[in-house]
């Protein structure tokens, strides 16, 4: 077989035109049209992206909290509106449902407000935040001082004037305060006024049966007034409810088991409750009355 080379002139036609490949005749066209509608779609992808980030109805609008003592809500939500404030990336609004970063804002207000426990939750366009202070709605009331309790029963610091006011008012009208304080207070008088303020006043164990036995009161038709103890670091407290008689209750015993006993002492005598001195829940399924 004779090797035969083709001159450029051989691939010109009688025409004056360029032979051409029938398969590889829209090679070309292919490319340039890729070329043109690639970068328009990238930019309608991004264009639809953007734009659903930047939708209204994607952004938080309102923001609800939770377990504040003395801390003013306004305070703690205009923090939390100055971080959504910032944007993230440098571009996207930092208050948009898809790029919220809960455990940031959650920082920032423990550093702030020295809050604990915080949760962040949201719902729609909601965010739900549930926290608890340092403090305690304990006020450990001695010598005719009111002081706020620590988790661990230790006072942390004095009512100021304005909140003890409140405290005052709650107690004589029993509804919950609003200014100041957020919440209902559970004040405890030491009825043998030599409280040493350098220990914790009330153990842990029997605060926490304080709080949650308060809690149950207030879900129930009873509304707790005030609580005494003999002394402090004491676990027997008596309980001043609108039930006008006494209830004795032990600050290191199961707080529900003595609450469900109450109930049922409470269904038996019914409207007769008024002529009885006191309900005495504190040794258990013994249940004494006066």
């Amino acid at each position: 077989m004779k090797r035969r080379n083709f001159l450029k002139c051989q691939n010109i036609n009688k025409n004056g035109y360029k032979y051409k490949n029938p398969y590889f005749t829209n090679n070309k066209n292919s490319n340039r049209k890729l070329y043109i509608f690639l970068p328009i779609a990238v930019f309608l992808i991004i264009l639809i992206i953007w734009g659903v980030i930047m939708l209204p109805f994607m952004h938080i609008s309102t923001i609800e909290i939770n377990g504040l003592i003395t801390t003013q809500p306004k305070s703690v939500e205009s923090s939390v509106n100055t971080q959504l404030l910032q944007p993230v990336l440098k571009l996207i609004p930092g208050n948009h449902i898809w790029f919220l970063n809960k455990n940031k804002i959650a920082e920032k207000l423990e550093e702030e407000f020295q809050l604990t426990n915080i949760t962040i939750q949201r719902d729609g366009r909601k965010l739900i935040i549930n926290t608890d202070e340092l403090i305690t709605r304990a006020v450990w009331v001695s010598n005719n001082q009111m002081s706020f309790l620590d988790k661990n029963g230790y006072i942390v610091r004095q009512l100021t004037n304005d909140e003890r006011n409140e405290v005052e008012i709650q107690i004589n009208t029993q509804t919950s305060p609003n200014i100041f304080l957020q919440s209902f207070i559970i004040p405890i008088w030491d009825l043998s006024g030599t409280t040493d303020a350098s220990v914790n006043v009330l153990s842990s164990s029997a605060l926490n049966a304080v709080i949650q036995i308060d809690e149950l009161f207030r879900k129930s038709n009873i509304t707790p007034i005030a609580y005494q103890i003999e002394k402090q670091n004491q676990d027997w407290l008596i309980v001043k409810t609108t039930l006008a008689v006494d209830i004795y209750f032990d600050g290191a015993g199961n707080a529900q088991e003595q609450f469900n006993n109450l109930q049922i002492i409470l269904s038996e005598y019914k409207n007769n409750v008024q002529s009885l001195d006191y309900i005495d829940l504190r040794f258990g399924n013994r249940v004494y009355i006066k």
